[in-house]
């Protein structure tokens, strides 16, 4: 994993369901204004979820919330026989 792929997905799983636009992961991650490149944002995006997720065409753990942003989802569950 990259520094920059590391760095958006920790600074979301630090933040379970709170909506980060673009600007905002950009800016904490890159330490730059966010009018510098937003695709670097979309493609490192991209990246984690090839390898996070399980269908990559249907995202479970980062959302992506339309104009929006997005949204880290931890997918966690206990099973009843675990308790």
């Amino acid at each position: 994993m990259s520094r920059y792929e590391y760095g958006v997905l920790s600074l979301m799983a630090r933040h379970p369901g709170q909506l980060f636009t673009k600007e905002q992961i950009f800016e904490a991650v890159w330490h730059q204004d966010s009018e510098s490149c937003l695709t670097a944002v979309t493609n490192t995006i991209g990246r984690i979820r090839q390898k996070i997720e399980d269908d990559r065409a249907v995202p479970v753990y980062i959302r992506t919330i339309s104009n929006l942003g997005y949204q880290f989802m931890p997918n966690i569950s206990v099973k009843k026989d675990s308790l």
